[in-house]
C-alpha cells in the first residue's frame, strides 16, 4: 500500500493504518499486492481512520495495474468503516465472508467503473450503507453514495440496524446509481428511527436483480424521490418498485420519476403498502418515458396523482389464450420462435409442450443465451415452483427468482433455464405424471437446444422441492447436481433413498418452517449421509417457509451447482 500520489512505489506501507496515517490530509492508497482487511485494534471491525481530505483506494497507478502484475485484491473478511470522504476505483474485491459491509458514515463516496467483485469464501456480495451502521460508529448525519460499477448485494442509502434501532441520519441522503449489479433490495432510507432531511434516489444504470424500497423502518422527515432515467430491471426477483418496505413512515411527499429503463410488462410500482402512505401527497410521473408499457402504467398502485407518458405506448401482446405463447420449432433449422420468444422479460412469451403418451399439454418459460450458438453447448438449469402456480392460473406467476438470475449471472449468461408450469389443477408430488412429462420435455428440448448433458441441473422449493426429489428418485444419475429448498415427503423407501443418493444435492429449510418440512428434511438429510451420498443441510434459523430467494442469496448453492459435472 503506497500513500499519496508523491510517494514512490518502493515504498510501500506495512499495514492499512499506516497507509492512513501518511495521507491525513487527502491522497491515494495504492493497494499493491494481496490485503486482507482485518478488525481495528479493540474494534470489531476495521474503523477506517479520520482523514483532512479525500482519499482514493486503487490499485492502478503510476501506468501499472497490480492488480496484473503482483494480484493486488482486497480480501473483505470483515466490515470496512469511513471516516472521510472515499474514491474506489481500479480495484478487485474478493468477499471472504458473507454479510459484509462497506460502512460510508454519511461522507461522501463514490465506487469507480473499474471495480470487480468475485466471491471467494462468502456467500454473498458486499452490501453499501450510505448512512451509518448503528451504534458502531458515532457520526450522525446524512449520506452521499455514487456507484459507477462492481457487484454488490444490499444497498442502504440509510443506516444499517446492527444494535442501533434508535439512530438518526442527521442530514439528507442521496444515491446515485450508474451502473454495477446488485443482488438485494436497493433501499432508500435503510434502517434506524429517522431521517432528518430528504431521501434522493437517482438510477441512470445497473442491473437489479431483487427490488427496489424507497422506505424500509427509519422514518423520513423530509420528502422522498426516485428517478429512474436508465437501467436493466427485467430480473427483479420481487417484480415491483415500492415505496414502503417495512413500517417507516413518510412525513413529506413522494415523488417517483421513469423516464427510462428496461422493465417487465409485470411491473408493478406500489406506492403504499398497508396504509402506509406519504402524509403530503405522492406523484408517479412517465411522461418523459419514450418507451413506455401500458400495463405498468395501468398497474401502479397508491399514487395520488399518476401521469402518463407523452410518448405512444409499445405494442403489447395478446394475453388470450389463443394469442399469448410460442408456438415452437416453426423453422427446426433455425429453431425459429424458440430463439426469438426465449426471455425472462417478457411474460407474453411462453411454450407449450405436448405429451402425446398422457394426452396433456405443459407449459413452460426459458431462457437462452443472448448469443446462443447451436455449435455450442451450454448448461440446463431447470427450476420448479411451488404449490398454487399450476396451469388452471396464468402463465405470469410462475416468476424470476434470485436462483435463475443468478444462474444467468454466474455463467456469464451461457446457459439455458426451463421454468416449467405444473399441468392444470396438478401438482408436482402428487401426480406422479407430471414428473414424467417433464422428463419428456428436458429430453424434447434436447432435440432442438444444443445442451451440455453433463451439466443439467434441476432445483425447486416447497412442492418444487418435492418434485425434484421425485425426478432424482425415477431418474437416477441424470442430472449433474440438485437444489432442495424447503420441502419433501414424510419417508422414502430404500430404493428411492438409493437414486436420491445418486445425485449431488444441496437441502435448505427455515427453522420456523409453517408446513413441517424442517421435521421432514432433517431425517431425509441422515438417511442420506449414511448412504455417503454427497449431500448438505442448511437450516435457516428463525426463518419461514419461505426462503427460496433467501437461500440463492445468503449461499454459494448457484456456484456450487453449476460447478458440477456429471460423470
Amino acid at each position: 500500500m503506497m500513500p499519496t500520489a508523491e510517494a514512490l512505489p518502493g515504498n510501500p506501507k506495512a499495514t492499512l493504518d499506516a497507509a492512513y496515517d501518511a495521507v491525513k490530509d487527502g491522497g491515494a492508497i495504492v493497494i499493491c499486492g494481496p490485503l486482507t482487511l482485518s478488525s481495528s485494534l479493540s474494534q470489531a471491525y476495521y474503523h477506517a481512520p479520520e482523514t483532512a481530505g479525500a482519499i482514493t483506494v486503487t490499485s492502478v497507478y503510476g501506468g501499472t495495474d497490480y492488480r496484473e502484475s503482483a494480484g493486488a485484491t482486497v480480501h473483505f473478511d470483515t466490515f470496512w468503516f469511513l471516516n472521510s470522504e472515499h474514491v474506489f476505483d481500479g480495484l478487485h474485491i474478493t468477499v471472504e465472508n458473507s454479510d459484509m459491509l462497506l460502512c460510508c458514515n454519511g461522507n461522501k463516496t463514490v465506487i469507480g467503473e473499474d471495480v470487480v467483485c468475485v466471491l471467494g469464501d462468502g456467500g454473498n456480495y458486499v452490501g453499501i450503507t450510505a448512512g451509518t451502521n448503528g451504534e458502531d460508529q458515532d457520526a450522525e448525519h446524512g449520506g452521499d453514495l455514487t456507484i459507477n460499477g462492481g457487484t454488490w448485494q444490499m444497498i442502504r442509502g440509510g443506516a444499517r440496524n446492527n444494535g442501533g434501532a434508535n439512530i438518526t441520519n442527521e442530514g439528507s441522503i442521496s444515491v446515485v446509481i450508474n451502473g454495477g449489479e446488485f443482488y438485494n433490495l436497493v433501499f432508500g432510507s435503510g434502517d434506524g428511527k429517522a431521517v432528518v432531511g430528504d431521501v434522493n434516489i437517482t438510477i441512470n444504470g445497473g442491473t437489479f436483480y431483487h427490488g427496489i424500497a424507497l422506505m424500509n423502518k427509519a422514518n423520513v422527515l423530509g420528502n422522498v424521490a426516485l428517478n429512474i432515467t436508465g437501467g436493466d430491471f427485467v430480473y427483479l426477483a420481487t417484480g415491483a418498485i415500492n415505496a414502503f418496505s417495512g413500517a417507516g413512515t413518510l412525513a413529506g411527499e413522494l415523488d417517483v420519476n421513469i423516464s427510462g429503463g428496461d422493465f417487465e410488462y409485470s411491473l408493478i410500482i406500489n406506492g403504499t403498502k398497508d396504509g402506509n402512505a406519504a402524509q403530503q401527497g405522492s406523484t408517479l410521473d412517465f411522461s418523459g418515458w419514450e418507451t413506455p408499457y401500458q400495463s405498468v402504467m395501468e398497474k401502479a398502485t397508491g399514487f395520488d396523482v399518476v401521469i402518463p407518458s407523452e410518448y405512444p405506448v409499445l405494442p403489447e401482446p395478446d394475453f388470450s389464450e389463443s394469442e399469448k405463447f410460442c408456438p415452437i420449432y416453426e423453422d427446426e433449422g433455425e429453431h425459429g420462435c424458440l430463439l426469438e420468444s426465449a426471455n425472462f422479460g417478457s411474460w407474453e412469451n411462453y411454450f407449450k409442450y405436448y405429451d402425446a403418451e398422457y394426452g396433456k399439454t405443459m407449459n413452460y418459460r426459458l431462457y437462452l443465451p443472448p448469443t446462443y450458438d447451436p455449435s455450442k453447448e451450454y448448461p440446463m438449469v431447470v427450476y420448479l415452483h411451488g404449490a398454487g402456480r399450476d396451469a388452471s392460473h396464468p402463465i405470469s406467476i410462475i416468476t424470476i427468482n434470485s436462483l435463475l438470475a443468478q444462474s444467468v449471472r454466474y455463467s456469464e449468461k451461457d446457459v439455458i433455464c426451463v421454468i416449467p408450469q405444473c399441468i392444470e389443477n396438478c401438482d408436482w408430488p402428487i401426480e406422479t405424471y407430471t414428473v414424467d412429462i417433464l422428463f419428456d420435455l428436458i429430453e424434447d428440448l434436447q432435440k432442438h437446444l444444443s445442451v451440455d448433458v453433463s451439466r443439467r441441473y434441476i432445483a425447486g422449493n416447497s412442492y418444487g422441492a418435492m418434485g425434484t426429489l421425485q425426478m432424482l428418485i425415477a431418474h437416477p444419475n441424470y442430472f449433474a447436481a440438485a437444489t432442495v429448498v424447503g420441502g419433501a415427503h414424510s419417508s422414502y423407501s430404500s430404493a428411492a433413498l438409493a437414486n436420491i443418493a445418486t445425485t449431488p444435492m444441496r437441502m435448505f429449510c427455515g427453522e420456523n418452517d409453517e408446513y413441517g418440512f424442517y421435521n421432514r428434511l432433517e431425517p431425509l438429510y441422515e438417511a442420506l449421509k449414511a448412504l455417503n451420498a454427497d449431500v448438505e443441510y442448511t437450516v435457516w434459523p428463525g426463518k419461514p417457509h419461505a426462503v427460496f430467494s433467501y437461500t440463492a442469496d445468503k449461499s454459494d448453492v448457484v456456484r456450487w451447482m453449476l460447478a458440477q459435472t456429471l460423470e
